[in-house]
């Protein structure tokens, strides 16, 4: 029953928290919380770090694995206490101070919680973990979308965990993970000063041959697998037949070109790991064929089939812009200068008005939107072509409905969509 054994660590691995031996293209961020947390917790070192990258790019992944091995340790088991917070979730000062106490096993009063201030009720709660008379457990903050955090009233949540996070009688580390590459100029100059201005910065583009190899990781069985003569020949199987097909590569490329993020590839692994059995004790490559080609059929392949030759160029500068700025944000009033500029003497230009409704379609369409964190702040002011925005498809759908359709004749907008670095 070793096929039901691996099915079992594999399922784990892809659907669940447990995490491959070795993550390529990340052991060096692994390294780097790794000791900054060990030193927090053994040697009582405050700090504060920010965990910055898009979506999908391994940073929760990297923090569970530094967790897992952190309390793996028998000598560390008791000496911390993690606290989980989202900025999603915990949207309110006063309901993170409750998650809080919970998380620490503490309880708060509603007296003390209404009348007393956010700092006063922090540190109370941090003084009540003491194991001894004299020695405090650490606390490891874990603060996922950070960028929701900076929404809250004067930022006091930030304000007084960067604050505690900079003495030396309470050990505190605060780990933010947000994918906005400007999260830090949301925060207001108080609390931005008691950052301590550490940043694990992770890959905005991702070659295929890293991608591959994160595919193999996540497929091969680990060293610790019981039966040998199994591991060996289901690795090798992995790594000479099925990652070797051409249709295989060809599949994973296509979907490398869509999303490079780790998450999505672990929900399309998981199907064909999910159809092996005592008969078929080996993954089949037609079966990843299958499940790698259900991403494809896409609604909003459709929508962009219907658009406009404008509709069509902006997005295209839109996604130049993304490429060259790396994740900065990007507005229609620069959109619109690379058209003008990208357009010229390509296609037929269209004026500001013109462009500008375009660009209300392409958003009531939902094939580009708000930064999700631009709402929080300084949204009344801000004129609409100043907005952050974000694209939501792809370069490749770009590129690929302008190389099939007979609606865009234009030889140079061929060759400009060609151009399109993914």
């Amino acid at each position: 029953m070793s096929w039901l054994t691996a099915q079992q660590v594999l399922r784990a691995r892809l659907l669940g928290n447990d995490l491959p031996e070795c993550m390529p293209g990340l052991d060096e961020h692994y390294r780097q919380l790794l000791e900054l947390l060990h030193r927090s917790i053994v040697f009582g070192q405050s700090t504060s770090v920010l965990l910055n990258g898009p979506r999908g790019s391994g940073k929760s992944l990297v923090l569970h694995r530094v967790l897992e091995r952190l309390s793996a340790e028998p000598s560390l088991q008791t000496a911390y206490s993690v606290v989980h917070l989202n900025g999603v979730v915990q949207n309110d000062t006063r309901v993170s101070l409750q998650c809080i106490a919970k998380q620490l096993n503490q309880t708060i009063d509603d007296e003390q919680l209404l009348t007393g201030s956010f700092a006063d009720c922090l540190t109370s709660l941090l003084k009540a973990l003491k194991k001894g008379s004299s020695e405090q457990k650490s606390v490891i903050f874990v603060l996922d979308e950070f960028q929701e955090f900076t929404g809250f009233s004067d930022q006091r949540l930030l304000y007084n965990l960067f604050d505690v996070a900079q003495t030396v009688a309470t050990p505190l580390t605060v780990v933010a993970l947000s994918p906005h590459m400007s999260v830090l100029e949301l925060l207001e100059k108080r609390v931005r000063s008691r950052f301590s201005q550490r940043t694990i910065s992770f890959r905005h583009a991702m070659a295929f041959p890293l991608y591959l190899d994160i595919c193999r990781a996540l497929l091969y069985l680990p060293s610790t697998f019981e039966d040998e003569q199994f591991k060996e020949a289901w690795n090798k199987h992995i790594n000479e037949t099925v990652l070797s097909d051409e249709a295989v590569c060809d599949s994973l490329r296509y979907q490398h070109e869509l999303s490079q993020s780790i998450w999505e590839l672990r929900r399309l692994l998981s199907f064909p790991i999910c159809c092996i059995s005592e008969t078929q004790p080996m993954v089949k490559a037609s079966v990843f064929l299958q499940s790698l080609s259900q991403p494809y059929e896409d609604g909003k392949m459709t929508m962009l089939k219907g658009l406009t030759l404008a509709d069509i160029c902006l997005l295209v500068s839109l996604v130049r812009l993304s490429t060259h700025l790396h994740g900065r944000a990007i507005n229609f009033e620069m959109v619109y200068h690379d058209y003008t500029k990208f357009a010229a003497g390509r296609v037929h230009l269209v004026g500001k008005t013109a462009a500008s409704k375009a660009f209300e379609h392409l958003l009531a369409l939902r094939l580009i939107c708000w930064d999700s964190h631009f709402h929080r702040r300084g949204s009344k002011n801000t004129p609409k072509n100043f907005r952050p925005l974000s694209l939501c498809v792809s370069g490749k759908q770009i590129r690929d409905v302008i190389q099939n359709s007979t609606h865009f004749p234009s030889m140079e907008l061929l060759r400009a969509a060609n151009a399109i670095t993914l």
